[in-house]
């Protein structure tokens, strides 16, 4: 019986998979049909650039068709947006630019970055309009209209001013539940990437900083505030601290917003602004994703001279780079060998002019981002890299890029937590008392079964795991040092695992200069002395297409389907055992990563 249980999932498993094939070399074919012949969209005069501000726009796309149509990948990355924008500045076809707010979930260096590129438009005097809909328009989403000439709301929409926040999660309860002993040891006192489990709340030190750095993110909000809407810094605490949660009519009486107008009246005063004689036409719009197509704007890798951008996005891993469980949701992890190979395509390429590392990552496994570190190194000794640091560039990510020439980070990028630390777990409770499972455990020396997770660590056992990371953080400290001119001790004073914002980094000496991607690449430029207006940009890794990402889901489909097949126990024991590799899949290593995710809202 359960031979025949097992036959039939794999035959039936094979039949879907060669459907799904068919099925999809069928779309294939009509896509090639359809994007062989596509020319850029046409863009008239009079035109309305609208900027749909919506989720959120990552770092780097693949640009294949299939992933946009099927997968829902952005038609455009912050690059291709920034780019876009600036050309909308002197285009004679674009008029005025429309930001439709329906939520926001940028990282807040993000938001900047694209602020600027919005005030950089403006700067030409076409008129920018932003508006909401219905929806609740956040801190971050206003952030963004705030730089618009005019700010409009629906008149039945919430507002959001009531200051910012982090939630950290903790599982010690859940451990405790489990039976489950977590044994930490850490370097650094502000270092509470373990607190999560071994505590319910954040230590004073964690609170210290992350206090700190909310703080820090609030300044720049208020200022943004200060400047675009004429309040005094007074004005806008006074209204953060007291409103809780503002109607659209509030926020037009604070002057954080200016009218209320539905669709149609917000059409209106577009016409009006840009100048049309006839209010009654129709108002061309054009949306930032079709503009990106129109005017081509990267022409990536289309010169003789270029300058590469490798991303660095996700948590740092030994080995390859991967999507996790969903096969089409964009790198979670940067693997050092993914990045590694990408470095080398870089240097080794005649193409190739300059270097800009983007890193995006909360950091990961200490050897894996020390080998990153090693591969820009070994970079810089041929050609100029630069670091350029997104939302987050923080522990390991901040460890690899101590090796290139310079680092340039956004104000509210969220760097430092120089620290380490290791994370193992005792199950051996666990398995005996939740599955009845026992051990007994023969070896041939003392410390043979010290990482089983079978018992807890002798006090030997735990001075021996604490040497290991004390040794880590010293290299982390000694290289930081070497990198910044600083002495192991003045590194000290501003690690130990705190993280700062890109600012206050700036401040401590922990990067050279506050700078967006685009200033980055305009400094490799000119490190590089290449023409400013004659260059192209080669990006890598390169994304994976539609089909790299289907195999990948087929997979996870036929497993799925001979699952089916298995019996409830060993369904039951299959889950648990999923359970214990996700729990344990750190054990034994030494991580360098910030203290949790943290998201400011």
């Amino acid at each position: 019986m359960r031979f025949f249980s097992t036959l039939v999932a794999s035959v039936l498993g094979s039949l879907i998979a060669l459907g799904l094939v068919i099925v999809f070399m069928f779309i294939f074919l009509i896509g090639l049909a359809f994007s062989g012949g596509e020319q850029a969209p046409r863009i008239n005069r009079n035109s309305t650039l609208v900027f749909k501000l919506s989720g959120s726009i990552p770092e780097n796309v693949s640009g294949d068709p299939f992933m946009q149509a099927f997968a829902d990948e952005s038609p455009f990355d912050l690059r291709d947006f920034i780019e876009s924008t600036e050309k909308a500045a002197s285009d004679d076809r674009i008029d005025a630019l429309w930001i439709q707010v329906s939520g926001s979930a940028l990282p807040w260096a993000t938001a900047r970055e694209v602020r600027n590129a919005i005030l950089t438009f403006k700067e030409s005097g076409k008129p920018v309009i932003a508006s909401s809909s219905n929806y609740t328009m956040s801190e971050n989403a206003y952030f963004i209209a705030s730089a618009a000439d005019k700010v409009y709301a629906s008149p039945e929409a919430l507002f959001e001013f009531n200051g910012f926040y982090v939630a950290a999660e903790f599982y010690k309860r859940l451990l405790d539940k489990l039976d489950v002993e977590p044994q930490i040891v850490r370097a650094g006192k502000y270092k509470g990437a373990i607190e999560p489990w071994e505590r319910e709340d954040l230590s004073p030190a964690n609170r210290e900083q992350t206090v700190a750095l909310i703080r820090a993110f609030e300044s720049v909000f208020y200022t943004a505030i200060e400047e675009s809407r004429g309040l005094s810094r007074s004005e806008v605490v006074n209204l953060a601290q007291n409103s809780a949660m503002m109607t659209a009519r509030d926020a037009v009486d604070a002057g954080l917003v200016d009218d209320l107008l539905f669709r149609d009246e917000i059409e209106t005063e577009i016409k009006t602004v840009s100048g049309f004689e006839d209010l009654s036409e129709d108002l061309e719009l054009v949306t930032m994703s079709t503009y990106v197509r129109a005017v081509n704007v990267s022409k990536r890798g289309s010169r003789s001279d270029n300058i590469a951008i490798v991303y660095a996005d996700g948590v740092i891993v030994p080995g390859g780079s991967d999507s996790g469980n969903n096969p089409f949701g964009g790198s979670s992890n940067i693997g050092s060998d993914t990045f590694r190979k990408a470095m080398q395509r870089a240097t080794d390429s005649d193409a190739v002019n300059a270097i800009v590392v983007r890193i995006n990552s909360p950091g990961g496994v200490a050897p894996a981002a020390d080998e990153m570190r090693h591969e820009i190194e070994l970079a810089a000794k041929v050609k100029p890299v630069i670091i350029s640091m997104g939302s987050v560039a923080a522990s390991g990510g901040y460890w690899m890029a101590t090796a290139a020439d310079s680092i340039l980070a956004d104000p509210l990028t969220i760097t430092g937590s120089i620290g380490v630390y290791s994370l193992f777990f005792d199950v051996g409770d666990l398995f005996e008392s939740k599955l009845g499972i026992t051990y007994d455990i023969v070896e041939t020396n003392p410390y043979a079964d010290m990482y089983s997770g079978l018992r807890p660590f002798t006090a030997d056992e735990r001075r021996l795991a604490q040497r290991s990371v004390d040794e880590t953080y010293g290299s982390f400290l000694e290289i930081v040092g070497e990198n910044r001119g600083m002495t192991t001790e003045e590194v000290h004073e501003v690690a130990q695992g705190r993280v700062w914002s890109g600012a206050d980094a700036l401040e401590v000496g922990l990067v050279d200069r506050l700078a967006s991607l685009q200033d980055a690449v305009d400094s490799a430029v000119r490190i590089a002395e290449l023409d400013q207006d004659d260059y192209g940009i080669i990006e890598y890794p390169k994304p994976p297409t539609f089909f790299e990402q289907f195999e990948n889901a087929l997979n996870v489909r036929v497993r799925s389907i001979a699952l089916k097949a298995a019996s409830p126990l060993e369904l039951e024991t299959l889950n648990r055992l999923n359970l214990f590799d996700d729990l344990l899949s750190d054990y034994g290593t030494v991580q360098a990563r910030m203290p949790f995710d943290i998201v400011v809202k």
